[in-house]
Order: C-alpha cells, then sequence, then structure tokens
C-alpha cells in the first residue's frame, strides 16, 4: 500500500513536512526486527516548490504537520459512465443447459447498484518494450525500507490484463483527509492490492484500511469519516495525479469491509487481513468479457522450493537496484519460489517468505501456488537498506489457516452471488453456484430458456416471464433498517403497480413502534425529508410498470435525534425550583431510543421525590425529564421535661440495694451514689 497526495496544481509552500510510517501492520518495531509491511507511507508525485522538485521525507514517526496548498485540491473525478450498450446475441451452435432456478422469481433476486461504477475505460495491452529508465533520484530511507529487490526487480513483469489470476487481480485505494498542524486539511490516496475470490468477493490485507491504535493495538480506519473506498479492476496504463487512468473503478463503503480481527489488528500479521464484499462482481465490473476470479486454495503445508507467484499493483520505483522501472497503475506479476515459513500460532497460521521482488502497493494482492488458486495474501518485505545480502531478500505475505478460510468460506456462502443478478439499468446476469457467470451461451433456468451474450446479459427465447416489486428500506449508509416488504409478489411483465408508501407502512406494526423515530429522507430516488409520523400533503406514490425480474424501490430513513431538558419542580407544579439542565451530547444530539440515567440534583430545603431516573429519546428535539421536590418542614422546637419521681419507688430501691449491700453479694458501684437520692447517705452512714 502507498500513499499519495492527491492534487490538483503542483504549487505548494511547505513550512514542515514529516510523514509517518503508518502503524498498519508495518515497521521493524511494530512487528520483528528487520521486516515491514509492503504499505509504507511515500508520496507520488514529487511536490514542486520555487521550480525545484522537492522529495517528502518518510520517517519513522507518526507526525503529519502542516502541508498549506495554494492550488486547492480536489476529490478525483467520480463521474458516473454508462455502461456499455449491451446486445441480445443469441449462441444458436451452443447446447441449452438445464439449470435449477435457484433465485428467480420465488427468492429476492441480487441486486446491481451500477450507480457504484464511477469510471470506465478499456484496460491497454502490454507494450512489446518497457520505457526506459528515468533519471535516478536518491529514494528517502522510509521508501527504501518497504521493498525487497531481487534479481534488480526482473522478476516483476508487467502482464496483460488477461486470464487468471490477472482478471481477478484488482487495485484498491482510499482517499483521506488529515488536518493540518496549521489549520485546515490535507488529503491522501492510500493504494494497495487484492484479488477476487469469488464474484463479489476480493481478498486482501486489513492494513489497506487501518491503522493501528498505539494504546490498544486495534485498528481505526485511515481518515475516519473522511475516507473514501475504491476498487479499480482492469487498470493497466500509467496513472495520473495517482489515479488509476484505464479499467473500471467502483466505489465501496466502510460497511463493505469484513476484517478477520480488527480489535487485535496491531498484533501481529496473523491480523492483517480483511475481505471486501464488492457492489459490483467481477466479471461485470472488469472491461475484460472474459474476466473470472481465482478460487480458493485448500489449508496444507508449503515446502522451500515449491512454486508461487504474486500479483499485484506496485507504486514504488525508486530503489536504484531496479533494471527497469515500476509504473504505477501498471499490473505486474511475480513468479518465483518459496523460501520458508514461520508457525504464528497453534491453529495453523503461518507466514509463507518467498524469493520475490516486493515493493509498495502490493500489499493485498494474491499470493497464488502452483495449481494457480489463491493460498493468502501478500503483506511485506525485507528492508534492503541494511545490508542484508540479495540472497538473503524475501517478500513474505499470510498463509490462510483451517479457520481463516472457513472464515473466508463463510463470508462467501452468506454474501457471494448465486442465482440471478440483477443491475438498476434493467439488465440481468445469471450466476452458478460455484460462481461461474453465464456467457455466449443457452440455458434453460426454471421453467425458462435464456440467451446470454459475452456481457452476460440475459435475454429470453422461451417461456413467459414474470415481475415482483420488492420495498427496500435502509438508512442513508444503505444499512437495513427493517427488512424488505414484498409488495407484488408475482406479476405479468408490464403490468402497472401504484405503490403509495405511507398508506402502506402505517398498516404495520414497525410504524406503530417507529413513527417518531424516523425521517423519511427519499423513496425510490425522489426526496421527501419528512417525518414519518406526520401527514404528508404530497404524494409520493411510484407508480410504473413490472419489469421482468425484480423491481426494488428503495426507502431511505434518517433516524431523528433530539436533547434531554432536565427540569426541577415543585410536586404537582409547574414551579421550577432550578434552572434547567441541557443535555445534548456536546451538540451531536442523541438518536431516537437512546436511554440515559440522571440523577436528582441536591436543592436546599427540598428532598427529590426520586434520587435518580432513567429517561430516553423518544423523539426529535428536547425531550423533558421533570424530576419533582418535596419542601422540608422545619421542626417544632420541644421543651425538656423533667420526669417525676415516686419517692416510695426510690425508697424500695434504695432499701434494696441496702440489703443486698449488707448480704455481701455485691459492691455499691461508685458512680451510683451521685445519682440517688438523699436518703441513701443515711444508710451509707449506718453502715
Amino acid at each position: 500500500m502507498k500513499q499519495y497526495f492527491l492534487e490538483k496544481g503542483r504549487i505548494f509552500s511547505i513550512r514542515k513536512l514529516t510523514v509517518g510510517v503508518a502503524s498498519v501492520a508495518v515497521g521493524l518495531a511494530f512487528f520483528a526486527s528487520g521486516n515491514v509491511a509492503a504499505s509504507e507511507l511515500v508520496t507520488e508525485p514529487k511536490l514542486e516548490v520555487d521550480g525545484q522538485a522537492k522529495e517528502v521525507a518518510a520517517t519513522s514517526t507518526e507526525t503529519l504537520e502542516a502541508v498549506k496548498e495554494v492550488a486547492e485540491k480536489t476529490e478525483p473525478a467520480v463521474e458516473k459512465v454508462a455502461e456499455e450498450g449491451k446486445t441480445a446475441e443469441v449462441a444458436g451452435d451452443l447446447l441449452p443447459e438445464e439449470i435449477p432456478d435457484r433465485a428467480y422469481p420465488d427468492t429476492p433476486v441480487k441486486k446491481l447498484d451500477t450507480s457504484a461504477i464511477v469510471s470506465e475505460k478499456e484496460s491497454p495491452q502490454v507494450e512489446t518494450k518497457s520505457i526506459l529508465k528515468p533519471t535516478e533520484v536518491a529514494p528517502s530511507e522510509g521508501e527504501k525500507e518497504n521493498r525487497a529487490i531481487i534479481n534488480g526487480g526482473q522478476d516483476l513483469k508487467h502482464i496483460n490484463y488477461e486470464g487468471q489470476p490477472a482478471t481477478s487481480a484488482a487495485m484498491v485505494y482510499t482517499i483521506f483527509s488529515s488536518p493540518l498542524a496549521g489549520g485546515g486539511t490535507q488529503r491522501y490516496l492510500n493504494s494497495g492490492s487484492g484479488i477476487f475470490v469469488a464474484p463479489n468477493i476480493m481478498l486482501t490485507v486489513a492494513h489497506n484500511f487501518l491503522k493501528k491504535d498505539a494504546e490498544t493495538n486495534a485498528g481505526n480506519i485511515l481518515g475516519g469519516d473522511t475516507a473514501k473506498f475504491y476498487y479499480n479492476v482492469g487498470s493497466n496504463s500509467a496513472k495520473n495525479n495517482s489515479l488509476p487512468t484505464s479499467g473500471k473503478t467502483v466505489l465501496f463503503q466502510e460497511k463493505d469491509i469484513h476484517f478477520w480481527n480488527k480489535e487485535k489488528f496491531g498484533e501481529g500479521y496473523k491480523n492483517d487481513l480483511a475481505l471486501v464484499v464488492a457492489p459490483v462482481p467481477v466479471q461485470i465490473a472488469s472491461p475484460n468479457k472474459a474476466a473470472t476470479f481465482t478460487p480458493l486454495a485448500e489449508y496444507r503445508t508449503y515446502n522451500p522450493g515449491e512454486p508461487v507467484s504474486t500479483i499485484g499493483y506496485p507504486t514504488d520505483s525508486t530503489s536504484p537496484e531496479l533494471k527497469e522501472p515500476i509504473v504505477p497503475g501498471q499490473l505486474y506479476k511475480a513468479d518465483g519460489v518459496v523460501k520458508g515459513t514461520e508457525k504464528y500460532d497453534d491453529k495453523g497460521t503461518v507466514g509463507v517468505t518467498y524469493r520475490l521482488t516486493s515493493v509498495s502497493g502490493l500489499s493485498g494482492g494474491g499470493i497464488i501456488n502452483g495449481e494457480g488458486k489463491v493460498i493468502g495474501i501478500h503483506q511485506r518485505g525485507t528492508v534492503d537498506n541494511m545490508n542484508i545480502a540479495e540472497k538473503d531478500r524475501f517478500g513474505g505475505g499470510l498463509v490462510l489457516s483451517p479457520e481463516q478460510l472457513a472464515w473466508a468460506k463463510g463470508i462467501i456462502d452468506k454474501y457471494g452471488v448465486k442465482g440471478w443478478y440483477q443491475g438498476d439499468n434493467g439488465s440481468r446476469y445469471y450466476f452458478t453456484p460455484e460462481g461461474k457467470m453465464l456467457r455466449n451461451e443457452t440455458a434453460v433456468i426454471g421453467e425458462n430458456k435464456y440467451s446470454f451474450d459475452e456481457s452476460g446479459v440475459a435475454t429470453l427465447l422461451e417461456g413467459v416471464e414474470y415481475g415482483r416489486v420488492v420495498i427496500e428500506h435502509v438508512d442513508q449508509k444503505d444499512n437495513p433498517v427493517k427488512e424488505n416488504d414484498t409488495f407484488v409478489e408475482k406479476t405479468e411483465v408490464g403490468a402497472q403497480f401504484d405503490y403509495n408508501y405511507k398508506t402502506e407502512i402505517e398498516k404495520t406494526d414497525f410504524y406503530k413502534k417507529n413513527k417518531d423515530k424516523y425521517e423519511i429522507v427519499s423513496i425510490d430516488g425522489k426526496a421527501v425529508n419528512k417525518q414519518l409520523k406526520d401527514a404528508w400533503g404530497d404524494d409520493y406514490s411510484v407508480v410504473s410498470k413490472a419489469p421482468a425480474g425484480t423491481r426494488v424501490i428503495k426507502v431511505v430513513y434518517k433516524v431523528n435525534k433530539g436533547s434531554f431538558d432536565v427540569r426541577y419542580r415543585l410536586k404537582g407544579t409547574d414551579q421550577e425550583l432550578a434552572p434547567a439542565t441541557v443535555d445534548n451530547n456536546e451538540g451531536k444530539e442523541y438518536e431516537v431510543s437512546f436511554v440515559h440515567t440522571f440523577q436528582a440534583k441536591e436543592i436546599a430545603g427540598y428532598r427529590a421525590v426520586n434520587a435518580s431516573q432513567e429517561a430516553t429519546i423518544q423523539h426529535k428535539g428536547a425531550n423533558q425529564v421533570i424530576f419533582e421536590y418535596e419542601k422540608i418542614e422545619d421542626p417544632k422546637p420541644v421543651t425538656p421535661v423533667t420526669p417525676v419521681v415516686d419517692p416510695k419507688d426510690e425508697e424500695t430501691e434504695i432499701a434494696a440495694l441496702w440489703t443486698t449491700a449488707k448480704q455481701g453479694s455485691i459492691g455499691l458501684p461508685q458512680g451510683r451514689i451521685g445519682r440517688l437520692h438523699p436518703l441513701w447517705y443515711e444508710y451509707l452512714y449506718q453502715l
């Protein structure tokens, strides 16, 4: 993984800049002496100041200080490009393949979000001769530490984007912002690699997305809420301003990333693992019409000398030992052999090293065995600036343990594409249970016969198709708010339907329980921005005709937020005994359903009826919490009363004591004398 400054212009005012080595499963101090991950922070392109190229140093600190830009930086172009026009040619020379209908129309059809595709360009072929090595620039220490150059890097070859594993390889990058010491923010781009191991499941390293928390070792998303995540398939030309210029780029969300162990990310290489559930399968996203994934290998041990390969998108061409330049944005593959393995735990988790060139950007790329299957992910390289002989240099990565392999297969089973897959552009595709997308063939699915063109788009040849209408309830991050509703289960294609969300939702228990909780942002892409509980004057009905397959109507919800307004009142009245307390979560407010316990305030002369009270945010705005108090009455003064003692009682007591004393059974207590009647002294005198 490599980090860049994103730039629009190339004029900068630099006061001081130190770029730290990301503590994302990297660094000598982080894992082991002499080893670093393949994701060190280096910068590209160089920054020009006063007409001179200035190198940006990578140091072992994690300090990022002010870089003031004169030219404003912009987000990468995310202009949506329409997919190529699809044809419906019938492959007449192919016999129909009969496939059980596993997904249509009785079960939901997977949805393709073509809006996630942000750019699309053809992938060029490899040139017959590589460009010559440019004038050498002395690399910084940080840049040099993130690589292992073997035989001048000649094993790392620029390859065509064709066949396996090339078409399963992906570039993965994150764009995020960090605050500057002098104010403002600087945007960065972290670039790494990944490999598709199922149609829509990509294997990569966690450190392409995370940095280590120095205190807890947990992983935190680089850039936090500012991060945007992309993958590109088919890039095979030089980048421009650190962004790919070919292939197809797809945006994905943080919720699509599944980490093996985010909480213990910083504890070692074994936790530097992630899977991405891609919104667009590689077969559909790829500009190569024959693209496919590379399957996972079953677990086994690997011995020195066994063949292995790595594949991905390297970015660092600064080493003077390279005999050919590395061009960021081009696809590279290195072939070599296993050097050795290292046991990480008792669960079969193993690190593998290999005699292969390793440079920044390859992190997350697949490690391929001699059978052409994925055994794990590339993570790191040796340090080539510490007098390490070339024979002792190596690249390294993680072989998936049986437990990690089961985890990956579980993600594939749960989220992997199977059966019908329908684009929001109306195109439909079909994936077999093994993940193969039907292309250039005909097939009988259910009771119908279909043809599939070279892009995989289905066309009905024989039979009758039906449509269904499904309502999807999600929040603004596309997370489910409630289970999908089926408005129309099965209807003829072209049949008109009229869906009124407000009418339908008010029939449900969900509405009764949550009407105060949500605001409706939009319905089927049309802005609403009204409270769920309110009466709506406008009509937001969706009136359309049922297409073949599934028509999805998306309803977007936003959770209302509120604050607590704590009041202190005399019981049974509106009299305020003290100023109200407002708790608005430091201006961020609390989501509806948030629960908090408040303690009563001490007020002189009054006693709280309840010492504490649990309160819930029930609606948008201020939610009152009322403590009631009772007045404490002043006690009336009490005059002491001297008890009246009967003289007969005193004489009886004294006589009893006297008798006992004469018998010698007890002594007379000295303390007793002072409080007895004066007659007692006469008896004492008679002794």
